[in-house]
């Protein structure tokens, strides 16, 4: 922080310090010795001074900024409310005082953080990073549904619950963020944008997208089995890839699964064609299922596998895959189309 920051910053804590300590209306400011300034107890009919209270010492921030007199929760998350209005600059500094007091995290939600997407956005990162698991679900149970989340505060939020193992947490928190957008998502389809109608969000439970020589992997909105879009895969014929770049990463629960998909073909050669794998990548033992792999041209295609998850498989990676050939004639050419991409739980009578 430079000298031009913090002296405004303690500028404003001054100002902040003294508005809190100023008088009530009604009320005289007390002397050191006992009563008040200015005159007797206006409560008592005989004009005596009022009785002598000894003051508690409020708490302050840096700067001199009174931050909560003691005893006074809501008082006390009101000015560091005020606080992060002023500045971002001690945003951290606000948020361990409130943690140190025990002002409750509802009440933090409430009257501590301004209401707007910077502080609260900061305030869930602080907690992340601090590892607080429980305190961070519950901010974010208060920050997203008041439109304060972004794809990318989002993207962060998941990551931190899955490297916690609250894989249920992940996706729900994922789901509850995407709103409109969710279409059925952990309702009757566990991936997510299996018809590729919107672009990667960047979230660990979205489509990773990526290119590499010898291959094209974007929309096609002028090819679709459903929506407006799908996805196209294009080999130029100039690399023998061994292809597994388009990927998502479902949360699951022990049993039976029905994945299916729509994949269209045009002039796809080699002896190594395009299918799916899905595998648990904690241990790819437990389960690791692959479809049958298409090659030539054909019109669209419906593609499916039932299987079962076991007792301790909690993700689900579900890839598009091309095995390096080994024939002599290995560098693959043509196009893939995919759409209407699923992976539904089945019930007992399934």
């Amino acid at each position: 922080m430079g000298t031009k920051e913090r002296n405004l910053f303690q500028q404003k804590g001054r100002e902040f310090s003294e508005k809190c300590r100023a008088p009530r209306p009604g009320l005289g400011r007390r002397r050191r010795g006992g009563g008040r300034q200015g005159g007797s107890d206006p409560g008592d009919p005989a004009g005596r001074p009022a009785p002598h209270r000894p003051q508690r010492p409020a708490h302050t921030l840096p700067g001199g900024a009174l931050l909560l007199a003691p005893g006074r929760e809501p008082e006390g998350a009101g000015g560091g409310l005020r606080l992060l209005r002023l500045s971002s600059l001690y945003d951290d500094t606000i948020f361990e005082w409130y943690g140190r007091i025990g002002i409750p995290r509802q009440e933090i939600l409430r009257h501590g953080i301004p209401p707007d997407r910077r502080a609260s956005q900061a305030y869930l990162r602080y907690l992340v990073q601090a590892g607080n698991t429980t305190d961070a679900v519950e901010a974010w149970n208060g920050i997203a549904p008041r439109g304060y989340a972004d794809d990318e505060l989002a993207k962060e939020f998941v990551n931190f619950l899955l490297g916690q193992h609250r894989y249920e947490a992940a996706a729900d928190s994922w789901a509850q963020y995407l709103g409109p957008r969710r279409h059925g998502y952990r309702e009757t389809n566990w991936l997510f944008n299996g018809d590729f109608e919107l672009d990667p969000t960047g979230s660990p439970l979205d489509w990773k997208i990526y290119n590499q020589p010898g291959v094209e992997v974007a929309p096609d909105r002028s090819v679709a089995r459903s929506g407006s879009r799908s996805l196209r895969i294009r080999f130029d014929g100039k690399e023998n890839l061994a292809f597994n770049n388009v990927t998502q990463t479902a949360v699951v629960t022990p049993g039976r699964y029905r994945f299916e998909a729509f994949v269209r073909t045009a002039d796809l050669t080699t002896d190594q064609g395009v299918g799916f794998r899905l595998f648990d990548p904690q241990g790819s033992s437990r389960v690791d299922v692959r479809t049958e792999p298409l090659l030539g041209t054909s019109d669209w295609k419906k593609i499916e596998q039932t299987f079962v998850v076991p007792a301790g498989t909690r993700l689900l990676q579900v890839q598009v895959v091309r095995p390096r050939s080994w024939k002599f004639d290995s560098k693959i050419r043509g196009a893939v189309w995919i759409d209407t991409v699923a992976l539904r739980e089945l019930s007992a009578a399934d």
